[in-house]
This record gives structure tokens, C-alpha cells and sequence, in this order.
């Protein structure tokens, strides 16, 4: 299987730098999608975003997804810290976990989203991870509290992973707060 994706990210209205960021690797079979959403806004939730991202960029993609969330919340250590969804997709197999006020949704498959309250960098009472199975015809849409949870994945079934990413961002991003959508679909 192959997955493509496309994203798209956006500072807050009157802001030049972004706390959102997206990461996607591919290392063999796996690949890793995160969304990750520093604390506030401008130059400060940028580094903290970045530091984040090459963190997430440096990690194996053999470990589990629980090792994964907690290396990144060691890292965060002494920041404002975060929040952020990260899902790990090996073959069928998709295992993910989310802290904070990010989300994923999936459209092909069954998956049951918990999230873990708390805050990557400072505080997380218990880590939740969430499991299911993806296939050809799976997207994924991982989401900053940036986006308005209220978009319908049906009314961008028909469109390409980048195109399907602008819209929700064009569509239903909050000009209050950074915005950052990452869409996901699994191909044969």
C-alpha cells in the first residue's frame, strides 16, 4: 500500500510565523502522520512547533506509538509545550494517540479516537492510544483546534489530498488561532 497526502498550515490572522506544524515520514512499510499544535501563537509557539517537528523527524518508526508520544513529550520538557496527534500506519495497521485539543478522523474505516487531556512538555496524566485497520479507499484528516470540527469528509471525498487540505483549511479554518490540516489517503 501507498499513502499520499497533502497539507496545508496557517498562522493566525496578523501573524507572520505558525505554532502548527505537520510531519509525514515514510521509512519501509511505516509511516508516521502528526499534527502538532505549540501553545499560543507567534515567534514562541514557532520554536516550540520546530523543535517539535525535528524531534519527530529524528525518531525510529520501529518503536510503538506510546514510545513515540512520550519521546516527544520528554523533548517539549521546559516549553509552553504542545499538543499533538500522531498516528504510526504499517501495512493494514494504523495505532495512533492524541494529547490535547487535536483530532483525527478517518472516512473508510472504523476508528475510535480517544484523547488524552493534558498538555506534551508540561503535564499528561495518562497517555490513551487507539488502534483500527486501514485499507485502500482510507483518508485520513488529522487537525489543529485551528480548524472547526464542524466540516463534513464526505464534501471532499472527490478531491485530491492536497486540494481536500486547502479547502478544510479555506473552508473551516478559525482566523483566531494557527490552523493546520494534514489529509491522508491510503492507496493499493
Amino acid at each position: 500500500m501507498r499513502i499520499t497526502h497533502g497539507s496545508a498550515v496557517r498562522p493566525k490572522r496578523g501573524e507572520r510565523e505558525c505554532g502548527d506544524a505537520i510531519v509525514v515520514r515514510a521509512d519501509g512499510e511505516r509511516t508516521l502522520l502528526a499534527v502538532v499544535d505549540a501553545l499560543g501563537h507567534g515567534p514562541v509557539a514557532a520554536e516550540i512547533a520546530a523543535l517539535a517537528c525535528a524531534h519527530l523527524r529524528t525518531i525510529s518508526l520501529d518503536g510503538e506509538i506510546l514510545a513515540m508520544i512520550q519521546g516527544l513529550h520528554f523533548a517539549l520538557k521546559g516549553s509552553r509545550g504542545a499538543a499533538a496527534m500522531l498516528c504510526r500506519i504499517e501495512g493494514t495497521r494504523i495505532s495512533a494517540c492524541g494529547v490535547g485539543n487535536v483530532e483525527v478522523r478517518a472516512q473508510g474505516t472504523s476508528l475510535s479516537s480517544v484523547l488524552s487531556p493534558g498538555i506534551l512538555g508540561v503535564a499528561v496524566r495518562k497517555f490513551q492510544t487507539f488502534a483500527g485497520e486501514v485499507g485502500p479507499g482510507t483518508r485520513l484528516v488529522l487537525f489543529s483546534d485551528g480548524i472547526s470540527q464542524h466540516f463534513a469528509l464526505a464534501d471532499v471525498r472527490t478531491v485530491g489530498a492536497k486540494e481536500a487540505s486547502e479547502s478544510i483549511l479555506s473552508r473551516h479554518g478559525r482566523d483566531h488561532d494557527d490552523a493546520a490540516v494534514l489529509v491522508a489517503d491510503v492507496e493499493d
